[in-house]
């Protein structure tokens, strides 16, 4: 198992080289006219994400039967 963590196709070894590029990416286009019609959420704690979830309303699925 050692060294496995870091080959060339792990997910951790891609998150890490990812991060800052699409960090930088997401925040440029937050800004950008291009995106304007995009409603854009950022979520900095699970507990925010977790009370816009609870915020949704019930999907029609939910209330079939």
């Amino acid at each position: 198992m050692q060294g496995t963590l870091l080959k060339r196709n792990s997910i951790i070894l891609w998150s890490l080289k990812t991060y800052n590029p699409l960090r930088q990416f997401y925040c440029a286009a937050l800004s950008d006219p291009q995106y304007a019609h995009l409603h854009f959420l950022r979520f900095r704690t699970p507990h925010e994400t977790q009370q816009w979830l609870v915020s949704l309303p019930a999907s029609s699925q939910d209330q079939v039967g």
